[in-house]
């Protein structure tokens, strides 16, 4: 069976969209304001793109799941570089290590991304092809909504 989403091909779409400033912008904003996550975004927008429909509940499961990991993992990397920075004057050969951490959160973002391609490609039935736009990107937007106000 063919994958629907390979996971090099949503890295290197997530690459390209999220130097467009305005996009990383937005995607950091619902990050930050919504508890979003920005690869999940991606990988609506790359759905989007692809004109493949995420049905609601997979929509949501998808976020669920992706946000376990994300916290578990990525976002630990992502805190820990920050207490650094606040604390950069104080420990020695700091540029070495902000450029190590940052490669592993990149590193855990690409698993973010392999894990949503694997969960798609497991559930594939819950995704359609769809010649009018999905707007998958949209219906996160407002799953993130919902879930802030409860």
């Amino acid at each position: 069976m063919t994958n629907l989403i390979e996971p090099a091909e949503l890295w290197h779409f997530s690459i390209t969209s999220y130097q467009q400033d305005e996009l990383q912008n937005e995607l950091l904003s619902w990050q930050n304001s919504y508890d979003g996550n920005v690869n999940m975004a991606l990988f609506c927008l790359y759905c989007d793109d692809l004109s493949i429909q995420i049905s609601d509940t997979e929509l949501d499961l998808l976020h669920n799941q992706i946000s376990v990991f994300s916290r578990k993992f990525t976002q630990t990397i992502r805190v820990s570089r920050e207490t650094f920075k606040q604390q950069k004057a104080q420990i020695h050969k700091y540029e070495d290590i902000r450029h190590h951490l940052l490669e592993a959160e990149l590193l855990f973002e690409q698993q973010e991304q392999s894990l949503l391609c694997d969960m798609m490609n497991r559930d594939a039935a819950e995704y359609q092809s769809n010649i009018a736009a999905p707007h998958n990107w949209a219906r996160y937007q407002s799953l993130l909504k919902r879930s802030s106000e409860s």
